[in-house]
Order: structure tokens, then C-alpha cells, then sequence
């Protein structure tokens, strides 16, 4: 994936991209819903914590980390994932992970308890870690340059509602059935969409260069001990030496892939990439896009649930209109940005 952005100007893919229209269109349908699942699998056990506190036994921390060991393995191998998907054939990237996904998502309803939870959890983001970089790459190589921009306006649209239909089908499968519905809901969907990608073409970088698994380890082991403070700090505190360390560590792994890249031949990142303002831009406008959409879903759903007295249906009712404008801006992209500027969008988007 990171190969493909950094080479966005040009036509890449050329191989794929002669494929017909309709072809192209149900590669966009199979891809924005790949997508959506790795987005909504995100947010979605959040209604259910209270029935799987209950029925598991499981504290506090483990509640916690039920939610965020699939986060967390995603963030740490999103990176290598992709790069192994450029190099060894998209489709299989995706047809890997949502085999993966579809497993873990599973297991759950086989093995119940808080640790074997968070077990799956952590395998499911193993998946969502091949499923979501193969998709934007599988786009960015099958449309020509002068679609592009408008495939992935729909593709980011329905990426950043993921959380929305997230809460709608959970709230759905609350209203009617135990929490371990939502697992098998995970897994017939991932099912569902492996016979579907089956049926789209498939593309791989024709230059990609050896994987640098040096990096790799670098910056996964940087995100997983800095996630892992982060997560750990409202239980522990922010000054408890755990916390503070583990961030310390991830930063300075970080800074140690930064210098390792700068002197490889070929980086699983080119971290030169960041001294393009454009590049640097975007990266730090999307971290932070993150940051407050998931802190907002999630202190808005508990307010409505705890102290509006919101049904986990009522709750995703109340918050699905925030995905019209997301998926209207995104799919609309490719015809305002000319007219307004990546500066005038990017800048009314953050504000």
C-alpha cells in the first residue's frame, strides 16, 4: 500500500486498468465493503460490553482490551501486510485476511472466556490488517488516473461510516439475540465477501522490491508497546511507570525505524515521504480525524446509553446521520477538490 501512494501521480496498475467499466465498478463495491467490515468490526463490540461482562466474568481491562487487541494488531501490521500484498498479489492479500477474519470472528462463540476473547480479537486484527490495505491498493492499480480520485472518495466515504453501520448492526442484533451473534454476524459477512473477491481481478507491483523486515518488526513493535501505554493509562493512571515507559519505548522504536529506513536501500517506508507538505499534511490530518471520531463515538454512545437511556438500536438510530455528509463529501471528491484545493478542503474538514 505504501508503494501505491507513494506513486499515486503515475498510472500504475497498467496491467488491470484496461478492464471494463462494470468490471471496475464491482471491484469499487467488493473493496468498499471489504473495507466497511475491518471499520465496523472496530466499534462494534462496544454496545455489547455490559451482556459480555456479565456472561464472561471478564474486568474492566479485559473489557478494555476485547475491544482494542484487534486495534491494536491491526495498527502494528497494517505496514508489513501491505507491502507483502503489493509484492505477492492483492486478491490474495484480501482472500488471506478474510479467511483469517472469518476463523477468528468465530471462536468466540466456541471459547468464552474473557482471554480466549481477546485471543480472537487480536487474530481477527491479524486479518483486518491484509483485508484493508489491499483494498485501496487494488483500487489505485485498476482505475485509470482520471477515475481515481472519485474510486477512492467513495472508498474513504464509506471507510470513515464504517463506525455508523458498525453500531446499526450491532444495535440490530442486540435488539433480538445474545452478544455472540455479532461474531456469527462477523463471520458470515467475511464469508460472504471471500466468495465475492473471488470474482475480481487481482494486481501486484511488478517492481516491488524486497520486504524490509527489519522495518517491519521496528515499527510494529513502536506501535504495539506505544498503543499498549496508551490503552493501559486510564486504568494505571498516566503516571504510572508502565504507561510512560511503554510510550517512551514506542517513540524511541520509532525514531530507531526512522534511521533505519533513511539508510535502506529499499524501506518499507520512505520516510522522506514526510518532508512533502502535502504527504506530511494529510498523514497528521487523518491521525488526528481518528483520534476524534472514535473518541467521539465513543463518549457519545455511553452518554446516550447511560445517561439518555438510549437502546443500543436507539443509539445507532441517533448517530447514523453522521454518515450522509461522509458519504456524499467522499463520493462528490473528485468534483469539488479541483475547484477548491486540497489546502481550502483539508483545512475546512479539520476545522
Amino acid at each position: 500500500m505504501v508503494d501505491t501512494l507513494a506513486r499515486s501521480a503515475q498510472d500504475i496498475g497498467a496491467g488491470i486498468t484496461t478492464s471494463s467499466k462494470r468490471a471496475r465498478f464491482w471491484l469499487l463495491t467488493v473493496a468498499a465493503v471489504d473495507v466497511l467490515l475491518v471499520i465496523s468490526s472496530m466499534v462494534a463490540l462496544n454496545a455489547a460490553l455490559p451482556d459480555i461482562a456479565v456472561q464472561t466474568s471478564a474486568s474492566q481491562t479485559q473489557l478494555t482490551w476485547i475491544v482494542d487487541g484487534y486495534t491494536l494488531v491491526l495498527a502494528c501490521l497494517l505496514l508489513p501486510a501491505g507491502a507483502l500484498g503489493d509484492r505477492y498479489g492483492r486478491r490474495g492479500a484480501l482472500l488471506v485476511g478474510l479467511a483469517i477474519f472469518a476463523v477468528a470472528s468465530l471462536s468466540p462463540t466456541i471459547f468464552d472466556s474473557p482471554v480466549q476473547i481477546i485471543i480472537a480479537r487480536a487474530a481477527a486484527g491479524i486479518g483486518a490488517a491484509f483485508i484493508m490495505p489491499a483494498t485501496l491498493s487494488l483500487l489505485t492499480a485498476a482505475f485509470p488516473k482520471s477515475e481515481r480520485n472519485k474510486a477512492v472518495g467513495i472508498w474513504a466515504g464509506v471507510a470513515s461510516s464504517g463506525a455508523i453501520f458498525g453500531f446499526m448492526g450491532t444495535g440490530l442484533l442486540l435488539r433480538y439475540f445474545s452478544w455472540e451473534s455479532i461474531f456469527y454476524g462477523f463471520a458470515a459477512a467475511a464469508l460472504a465477501l471471500f466468495i465475492a473477491t473471488c470474482t475480481i481481478s487481482s494486481s501486484r507491483d511488478e517492481t516491488a522490491t524486497p520486504l524490509d523486515w527489519v522495518g517491519a518488526v521496528l515499527i510494529g513493535a513502536a506501535v504495539a508497546v506505544f498503543v499498549f501505554g496508551v490503552v493501559e493509562a486510564p486504568v494505571r493512571g498516566w503516571t504510572h511507570p508502565v504507561v510512560w515507559s511503554c510510550m517512551s519505548a514506542g517513540v524511541v522504536l520509532a525514531a530507531a525505524f526512522a534511521v533505519v529506513e533513511l539508510r535502506r536501500k529499499h524501506p518499507l517506508l520512505d520516510v522522506r515521504l514526510f518532508s512533502r507538505p502535502d504527504f506530511a499534511t494529510g498523514s497528521v490530518g487523518i491521525t488526528f480525524l481518528f483520534f476524534a471520531n472514535f473518541g467521539f463515538f465513543f463518549v457519545a454512545m455511553e452518554y446516550m446509553q447511560l445517561i439518555l437511556g438510549y437502546s443500543s438500536l436507539q443509539t445507532a438510530l441517533a448517530l447514523t446521520p453522521l454518515a450522509v455528509p461522509i458519504m456524499v463529501l467522499g463520493a462528490t471528491m473528485h468534483l469539488y477538490l479541483p475547484k477548491v484545493g486540497l489546502r481550502v478542503a483539508v483545512t475546512l474538514g479539520l476545522l
